[in-house]
């Protein structure tokens, strides 16, 4: 991303770095919508919310419908075979009351003898029942606190992972704005330390410095060579950094 493997003595000290040109809410904004931490904890978090309705529904009373239609009818080999009409509906209604269950059913047919009984009357019969069962489904309440509880916790683990990538993606766009700014002031200062030793050297040559100056002058330019190569990979590092933060690998070296 950066020049590499810088030589000092040839280094242009006003060297114009690439910048990342991206603000802190525009990085948070790409690592909320991008981290996969988040995608799956908000799909369970919606999970959670169907258990609830599911486990909601076994309190409304649940209707069911069920009849047959069709002709039949029963002869010897001798008699003639006359088919006829059969139907039968049945009607089913079941309550949960708290804790307690309320059945209802009625049912209601139509059968038509058959010949071999000599007789042609129609046969119609109904019937209804009510059953009312005491604490059959206390489960239901365990089932409802366990798919409250689930929901509660995933919100919880939903809005820890959020402050956790606000604060990775903080530390990274911070790190970042710290190593390059020290990495504008150690180019600067190499630049500095450069023209310093040129200027002792050549009074060296003149007898006006000693050898002690001129050491401590090429001491001082190679640790401003360290602080700018220490710069470099603070700057890197913060990169790879808020990549990762944000959920998309190699997002700032496109």
């Amino acid at each position: 991303m950066f020049t590499e493997n810088i030589d000092v003595d040839n280094l242009d000290y006003h060297l114009e770095k690439k910048k990342i040109d991206i603000t802190l809410e525009k990085c948070l904004e790409l690592a909320f919508t991008n981290r996969a931490e988040l995608n799956i904890l908000e799909k369970t978090i919606e999970a959670a919310k169907y258990g609830q309705d599911i486990i909601r529904s076994e309190e409304l009373p649940n209707f069911s419908l069920m009849g047959s239609y069709g002709r039949s009818g029963e002869a010897f080999t001798q008699r003639d075979l006359n088919l006829a009409t059969e139907w039968k509906v049945m009607g089913k209604v079941r309550w949960f009351l708290g804790g307690n269950t309320m059945e209802s059913a009625y049912t209601k047919d139509k059968v038509t003898p058959f010949k071999v009984t000599k007789t042609d009357t129609n046969v119609d019969s109904q019937s209804m029942n009510l059953k009312f069962s005491f604490w059959d489904n206390l489960a239901h309440f365990t089932k409802q606190k366990e798919a409250q509880i689930t929901r509660h916790q995933a919100e919880k683990d939903l809005a820890e992972m959020r402050n956790k990538i606000r604060q990775e993606t903080e530390d990274a766009y911070y790190s970042y704005q710290r190593y390059s700014t020290q990495l504008g002031l150690a180019i600067n200062e190499i630049g500095y330390r450069r023209k310093q030793l040129e200027i002792i050297k050549t009074k060296r040559a003149m007898n006006e410095a000693s050898g002690a100056e001129v050491m401590e002058a090429e001491l001082q330019l190679a640790q401003s060579n360290g602080t700018l190569y220490e710069s470099l990979a603070g700057v890197n590092v913060s990169i790879a950094s808020l990549n990762r933060a944000i959920g998309v690998i190699n997002y700032f070296y496109q």
